[in-house]
């Protein structure tokens, strides 16, 4: 390559040789001097060549680029995704402008990569729309080039580090102060906002704007303390709003309004304590809502004796995350939800409460949960160094998916089993299913206990669970459990043939309550003999999907 590159100089200096001679030769008529010219006359004359040949190769690279670039485009104008209609264009874009990306968007890069693609990307005011950084020059740029379109905003400061100097704090409070100044005319436009980890005094006037296209709120670790105290915060003029989600905040932007239209609300870490009325009286003002997540909120629960009930007759999914029982227990004796619902969470208990300090007194599911009424299906796990977790199905829908958090967990994991059917009625369950359970968690009368509360039972499971449980289910005059059982599964769990005999023939000796299923796990294996005796005292009985 280095040979090749001193060629090309070799061949470009005696080109200019060749020319400046031929220009000479053409200015001056008389002979050249014969003299032999000197050193230094020699080096001049040199540079110069070489000057005049590095212009030359410069003018002949600008000219071979424009050659490459014209080439280019004749190439790509043959290629069918540059015959693409615009709206194909459009359609590609708004699928990349809506995908994860960092802050700026794909937009700039799109609007770079050929002249045709940036004509696309400028007339598309939908991939403007998205502000999320804070930036003057960014701002002003998705403004003039968004058009009318609405707006999605969200301003999230990068950490503040203590050892910022004072001048660089300022600077970007400056910055901040002009992005909010040349929002705010367009207030009008927003779809969402999210303040998160923003300065309250300087993004506080964002809250105050009137925007009626308004439809999420996302407010995260920003507490405003200079709300207007009037009631001409934008949320109460916000028709359209239909999402809130408000963490590591205050309560107090959801003090102006009742959200007729809200369909989502999801409060995370709000202090301090709020006071129960008050948010009851949003739950009453939002008939719409469909999603509603609580986590870690501090609620007083000191309300009046009697309160209407909340009718939600489109909720279909609640979540709670470190509640207090008693506030979740509150909310959900007022609330009328419709058998559609799903619950779902971490739940945390304290002393000896159980489940019945979490759901309204027995007998008052049937008008406020009625979807718990509908499990079918119920999952019991117990997995090592895990919270216990509480499943419940309809079919394929998830109705119930509680992870149980106590410092006594053998003795939570008693009182939860053991109030299932009365504490929770389950009038609908016909299959239960036991993972990870032992003696030392739930021994045998706990266990019997239990299922005295769910005699609908018609299929159980046991999985890495203690033989004891098997036992327990032999059928005697004075001890009759789970009068329905139609099927026994057992897996990876360890058992005694002989035990598997008596349960089988106290079973068929019992008029009309003989198994008609059993399933057995492949290892340990079981013996012929006794493999013969199940056959003839349950109808299929299998060794995972291998019939014996």
């Amino acid at each position: 390559m280095k040979s090749s590159i001193s060629q090309i100089v070799r061949l470009f200096s005696q080109l200019v040789r060749d020319l400046r001679v031929a220009e000479e030769a053409k200015e001056t008529e008389c002979l050249p001097d014969t003299a032999a010219p000197s050193s230094l006359e020699s080096l001049d004359c040199e540079v110069e060549y070489l000057v005049q040949a590095r212009d030359l190769a410069v003018e002949a690279l600008k000219q071979t680029e424009e050659r490459l670039a014209e080439l280019r485009q004749r190439k790509n104008q043959h290629l069918p995704v540059y015959r693409l209609p615009h709206d194909v264009y459009f359609h590609l874009f708004k699928h990349l402008h809506d995908t994860a990306y960092p802050p700026g968007g794909v937009r700039w890069t799109l609007s770079h990569v050929s002249r045709t693609w940036r004509e696309i990307a400028l007339s598309t005011p939908q991939l403007w729309s998205m502000i999320d950084k804070i930036n003057p020059e960014f701002v002003e740029v998705c403004l003039a080039r968004s058009g009318n379109a609405s707006l999605d905003i969200t301003l999230d400061e990068p950490p503040r580090r203590p050892r910022l100097s004072a001048l660089v704090v300022c600077a970007r409070m400056r910055k901040a102060m002009v992005c909010v100044d040349s929002l705010l005319p367009h207030a009008h436009r927003f779809r969402s906002l999210s303040p998160i980890q923003v300065h309250d005094m300087i993004f506080t006037p964002l809250l105050s704007a009137q925007a009626p296209r308004l439809e999420k709120v996302c407010i995260e670790e920003f507490t405003p303390t200079r709300l207007p105290r009037n009631k001409r915060a934008f949320l109460e003029n916000s028709p359209r709003l239909r999402s809130i989600r408000l963490a590591s905040t205050t309560f107090a932007p959801l003090a102006y309004a009742d959200y007729t239209g809200l369909k989502e609300l999801e409060l995370h870490s709000i202090s301090p304590w709020m006071g129960g009325t008050r948010f009851f009286d949003l739950l009453r003002g939002s008939p719409l809502l469909e999603v509603l997540g609580l986590s870690e909120v501090q609620i007083h629960t000191s309300l009046p004796t009697t309160l209407a009930p909340i009718c939600f007759p489109h909720l279909r999914q609640i979540t709670m995350l470190d509640m207090r029982a008693d506030t979740m227990q509150t909310i959900f004796s007022l609330i009328r939800a419709p058998p559609t619902l799903t619950i779902s969470g971490r739940q945390r208990f304290s002393g000896d409460a159980g489940l019945g300090s979490l759901f309204p007194p027995h007998g008052g599911l049937e008008e406020r949960l009625l979807s718990l009424l509908r499990i079918q299906k119920l999952v019991f796990e117990l997995e090592e160094y895990e919270e216990p977790l509480l499943r419940g199905h309809a079919g394929s829908v998830t109705l119930l998916s509680l992870v149980c958090e106590v410092r006594g967990m053998d003795e939570l994991i008693s009182r939860i089993f053991c109030s299932l059917g009365r504490a929770l009625p389950l009038p609908s369950l016909e299959e239960l299913e036991l993972d990870g359970f032992s003696t030392r968690s739930l021994d045998e009368n706990e266990f019997i206990s239990g299922l005295g509360g769910l005699p609908s039972i018609r299929h159980l499971t046991f999985k890495y669970c203690d033989e004891e449980y098997l036992s327990a289910l032999v059928v005697s005059s004075s001890h009759r459990p789970c009068p329905n059982l139609e099927s026994l599964t057992i897996e990876n769990a360890p058992f005694y043939e002989e035990t598997l005999i008596s349960l089988a023939e106290s079973r068929a000796a019992w008029d009309g309550h003989a198994l008609k299923k059993l399933v057995l796990p492949l290892y340990p294996p079981v013996g012929r003999i006794t493999a013969l005796k199940l056959k003839s005292l349950v109808d299929h009985v299998t060794l995972r999907e291998e019939v014996v």
